[in-house]
């Protein structure tokens, strides 16, 4: 296997794993927003998140973290995953139901994997209308 993977096949990896838990994978993408992230992925039972694939050492774009910062707003989460194990880790915590309910800084997808392995949600709710 290749020691530094292209992003494509990172996302592709991830994907499928994430298909085979029962999550809904879609390629976003959207004509009038070039930065936004990769993927929606959409956990059966909880909320969806985004995931923006990079391969390994690669940063956001600054647009892309304008973009992230924007969702990040309005409540929602975006990892950036330059690694397939980290990726499925994600997954499998949002499948288990193992949210971040408050991440420390969304940005950081080390303190989300801290929060990830360490805490259950107080309260989920599982109603569309509350997100």
């Amino acid at each position: 296997m290749n020691a530094n993977p292209l992003e494509k096949d990172i996302e592709r990896r991830v994907c499928d794993y994430a298909k085979q838990l029962g999550c809904l994978t879609y390629k976003f993408t959207s004509p009038a927003r070039r930065s936004v992230p990769d993927r929606l992925i959409v956990p059966n039972g909880q909320p969806m998140f985004f995931i923006e694939f990079k391969r390994k050492g690669q940063k956001l774009t600054e647009a892309q973290a304008i973009e992230h910062r924007k969702i990040y707003a309005q409540g929602k989460t975006v990892y950036t995953v330059d690694d397939v194990e980290e990726g499925k880790q994600i997954v499998k915590a949002w499948c288990e139901g193992r949210i971040p309910v408050t991440p420390m800084h969304r940005g950081d997808r080390f303190t989300h994997m801290a929060i990830l392995q360490s805490r259950k949600p107080e309260v989920h709710s599982t109603n569309v209308n509350d997100y």
